[in-house]
């Protein structure tokens, strides 16, 4: 089970991290790329899910390429 004390990231912080608009953030929500918790009525996020999402879009991902080339 995962420590209740990390720390959990706001939109804003996504969103600009991300470099992102809001829409785009809500649309990469509603069609479930990003996962999201809806904690208060506010959208929060692990910051182990934003790597993820970053990690399976990047150029390299899937190809079998390292960084090196």
């Amino acid at each position: 089970m995962e420590h209740l004390g990390a720390r959990l990231l706001e939109f804003r912080e996504v969103c600009e991290y991300l470099n992102v608009s809001a829409p785009t953030l809500y649309r990469l929500i509603k069609s479930r790329q990003l996962p999201a918790y809806k904690v208060g009525g506010k959208w929060k996020f692990k910051p182990e899910d934003i790597e993820q999402y970053l990690a399976s879009h990047s150029n390299l991902a899937g190809q079998g390429v390292t960084e090196e080339g």
